[in-house]
């Protein structure tokens, strides 16, 4: 049976898992829920009106209908389903198809370097970057005061900290892509929709993303009618541009 990975039909935080199968070129199925938090943002909002945008809190009905009939011990987007292994929560997911495929690190060093990395990023995206924007989804004003604090705030210091562990290496852990490459890069392109010029000043994380975009596999994904017309920009786009 072909595994299921299920998500929402944004990128959020499924997207690196996508990748991540595409990368490794894994048979799957993308199950896509409409998610109404999406949906709104391709609606203008009108000054007079907060009912153009509903909280991104809200599950639609296929999702509802799923979410106890697939056998999770904890139901919860996104899900991946192996045969007799169900699993839910993105980190989980992404471990578990880069041990099949080796790219957790090569070495006990590289593989403490992966989940360190990984923990920063879900760390600065989860407690910093993602609540600007889902607790003021009503309020663009002040999504965008909050925004700009953090940019001229802890974003310069965290692309700082990321550029000099990056170095002059082709990925963060070395030559080898790891699967936390591919949270990395979904981080720094949200960031370049909310900090252009900032992310423009660090030339080898600019460098690192256009290599991520090269591999094979990946610049093959990112030309389907899939990817084009789900995946291309990331919300940050539609709400910063």
């Amino acid at each position: 049976m072909t595994p299921c990975f299920g998500y929402w039909n944004v990128r959020g935080i499924g997207q690196p898992i996508r990748s991540l199968l595409e990368f490794t070129r894994e048979q799957y199925e993308d199950k896509l829920y409409t998610h109404s938090f999406a949906s709104a943002l391709s609606v203008p909002r009108r000054p007079e009106r907060t009912t153009d945008f509903v909280m991104a809190s809200t599950e639609n009905m296929e999702w509802l209908q799923d979410k106890y009939c697939l056998g999770l011990d904890f139901p919860n987007l996104p899900y991946y389903v192996d045969g007799d292994f169900k699993m839910s929560g993105s980190s989980v997911i992404a471990r578990y198809i880069a041990r099949k495929h080796n790219l957790v690190g090569q070495t006990e060093t590289e593989i403490l370097q992966v989940d360190m990395l990984q923990h920063t990023t879900y760390d600065i995206y989860w407690s910093q970057f993602l609540p600007i924007v889902i607790q003021n989804v009503m309020d663009r004003k002040k999504m965008k005061q909050e925004m700009d604090g953090f940019v001229n705030g802890p974003l310069p210091g965290h692309l700082e900290n990321f550029s000099k562990y990056l170095g002059d290496k082709k990925f963060f852990v070395g030559d080898n892509v790891t699967y936390v490459d591919f949270f990395l890069y979904e981080l720094f392109l949200n960031f370049s929709y909310v900090a252009s010029d900032l992310m423009n000043k660090y030339t080898n994380i600019q460098n690192y993303q256009e290599r991520i975009e090269a591999l094979p596999a990946i610049a093959k994904y990112m030309k389907t009618e899939r990817y084009t017309k789900y995946f291309e920009k990331p919300m940050t786009a539609r709400l910063f541009q």
